[in-house]
């Protein structure tokens, strides 16, 4: 297996290498090509005129029909198809996870595709004649076809987004219909009592809870005017797939359309800490002194040690994190704040049944959170009462605001109340975080919108420049191997043993030279590592900041560099002999 990936390694080194010096080559080449040429008075207008032509041409193109009509099917055929584990949650989640998956893939295969052909189509018919002998400079009709490209794809990008919001509010609508049908036919209500039971489940806003301290509860006990016994007594007359809907469709507001950002407990400095142990292990005589045990290995194996320490909750005690998040506003419902965590057991648990009769399945940990000061008036258990929870998968829970410090501080605290004796593993990237809203669903897609387009701009760029010194089927086929390698840096990663948790303690040389060759690489072939669907999908903000810094390293310099390595070539490229 290490042989295959030393290969591939070579193979992709090679292939950059060789493509480096055909860009070369071909743009210190001494044949005869375009002579001066870089006037900008009137740029913007050829500019405009030649995105124009390359647009329309991009509408008429079998190819870039192919894509679209592909794009319109999917995603309507996606939203009535889409199903999840079965609820709302899960439909919805699905349906966005794929609308987006398959627009971002579709429009980087079309942008290639479109790309690496209007240029090296134009030169291989002699169709490049008609502007190359024009007062047009050609880095204005590169210029300009990478504009049309750009707005062809931003015109799609809308029409996804679009379409995406469309088949998420017809989900839920759908989803509401459905319940005002087993309101009417199942509970005995009028039509006008199940639109106002559904009217006030959506204005539902604060923390929400499950079983009978559901928010929906009282909610729909206002709006039909009756008391919350009897609310759940109707309740109970629906089916069970239904009462778990509106569960999830609860979680659905908060947790996925929505935007959130997070803090997360800051990972402790144990430099000081590792010095000191180190100290004490060799007043001790306790160093190992074989030439595999390195200065490095030994003070990392240290650090390994003291950090399981602090991730580590033993059986019966508590871990404490104080995290600053956002000062609670004091008159917004719609604030919320909730606690996101996933936790692990040092050892497999098994199942046991506890002295008043209770079962605590396998694979699951009994814990307590905490939040807020435990000495003060506001703090917050969770849950009520220890339920056994799953291992190693998210688990969430809101939070009132008033458990939160005026100043933002939150206070968590994690009791192990475990009976079977053992430690609670908190991972320190993914463990604990507190997420809190900081925008709308609306807003986020849009700014998931604008992210898709970065890596298209870029993969424009590059088409373009492949297609000036290779005819369309090469240059198709080095964009789909390059995009195809951008888009699996973190198997690649993952498989040469280079992520973190791989990562041995000390590297060898072959090692270091994998390293090495991959980070180069992946500096260089890189589309970005922000990705829109996991956002959307988990209710996470994505940030102007974020959207600001992935432009100018994929567009910024990496696009430029492209962009400018297609004009020197093209400048240089003799489009036509003179015979006399």
């Amino acid at each position: 297996m290490e042989a295959f990936y030393d290969i591939m390694m070579l193979a992709v080194t090679l292939m950059l290498l060789v493509t480096l010096a055909a860009i070369l080559r071909s743009a210190f080449s001494r044949r005869s090509g375009e002579v001066g040429g870089w006037e900008i008075a009137g740029a913007w207008r050829r500019i405009r005129a030649v995105a124009r032509v390359t647009l329309a041409e991009g509408l008429r193109m079998k190819i870039a029909i192919v894509f679209i009509v592909l794009l319109i099917i999917s995603l309507p055929l996606l939203c009535l198809t889409a199903k999840g584990d079965g609820t709302i949650q899960g439909r919805v989640q699905m349906f966005l996870g794929y609308s987006l998956g398959l627009t971002a893939f579709y429009l980087a295969l079309l942008t290639i595709f479109f790309s690496s052909r209007t240029l090296a189509a134009e030169i291989a018919t002699h169709q490049i004649y008609g502007l190359a002998t024009k007062p047009i400079p050609r880095w204005q009709i590169l210029a300009g076809k990478w504009a049309g490209i750009v707005v062809l794809n931003l015109l799609l990008v809308l029409f996804a987004t679009a379409a995406t919001y469309s088949g998420t509010r017809w989900l839920l609508y759908r989803f509401h219909a459905g319940l005002s049908n087993q309101l009417i036919l199942r509970g005995g209500l009028t039509a006008p009592q199940a639109q106002a039971c559904i009217d006030a489940i959506e204005a539902i806003r604060g923390p929400g809870g499950k079983g009978v301290s559901s928010p929906i509860i009282p909610a729909m006990a206002g709006a039909l005017g009756w008391s919350n016994d009897r609310v759940i007594e109707l309740l109970q007359t629906l089916p069970e797939e239904t009462r778990v809907d509106l569960r999830r469709l609860d979680e659905l507001r908060r947790q996925v359309l929505v935007a959130r950002a997070s803090v997360k407990p800051q990972p402790p400095d144990l430099s000081t800490a590792i010095e000191r142990t180190i100290d004490e292990l060799r007043k001790q005589g306790r160093l190992p002194n074989s030439p595999e045990w390195t200065p490095a290995r030994i003070r990392e194996q240290v650090r390994l040690q003291l950090l399981t320490e602090f991730t580590t909750v033993p059986p019966m005690t508590a871990r404490q994190w104080v995290l600053m998040g956002p000062p609670p506003p004091k008159d917004d419902p719609k604030f919320l704040l909730s606690v996101r965590y996933k936790l692990s057991t040092s050892i497999y648990t098994t199942t046991q049944v506890l002295d008043d009769g209770r079962t605590l399945p396998e694979n699951t940990f009994l814990a307590l959170w905490v939040v807020g000061d435990p000495t003060g008036p506001n703090y917050y258990y969770w849950p009520p009462e220890p339920t056994p929870e799953v291992t190693r998968t998210f688990h969430e829970f809101e939070v009132p605001t008033h458990s939160v410090e005026p100043d933002g501080k939150i206070v968590l605290t994690l009791e192990n109340r475990d009976p079977r004796q053992v430690d609670v593993v908190v991972p320190v990237e993914d463990g604990v975080e507190v997420l809190y809203r900081v925008g709308s669903f609306e807003r986020n897609l849009i700014a998931g919108a604008l992210t898709m387009l970065i890596p298209l701009m870029f993969l424009a760029a590059f088409g373009l420049m492949m297609s000036t010194f290779c005819t369309f089927p090469v240059a198709a086929l080095v964009s789909l191997v390059f995009y195809a390698i951008a888009c699996s840096q973190s198997f690649i990663a993952e498989s040469l043993s280079l992520t973190d948790e791989l990562r041995p303690v000390v590297l060898s040389t072959r090692d270091e030279i994998r390293k090495a060759a991959t980070d180069a690489m992946f500096s260089v072939i890189s589309l970005g590592r922000l990705s829109v669907t996991d956002r959307i999908i988990n209710g996470r903000v994505i940030r102007w900041d974020e959207i600001g810094e992935l432009a100018g390293g994929v567009v910024g310099w990496r696009g430029l560099l492209a962009m400018g390595s297609a004009v020197l070539v093209f400048r240089r490229r003799e489009l036509a002999a003179v015979i006399v």
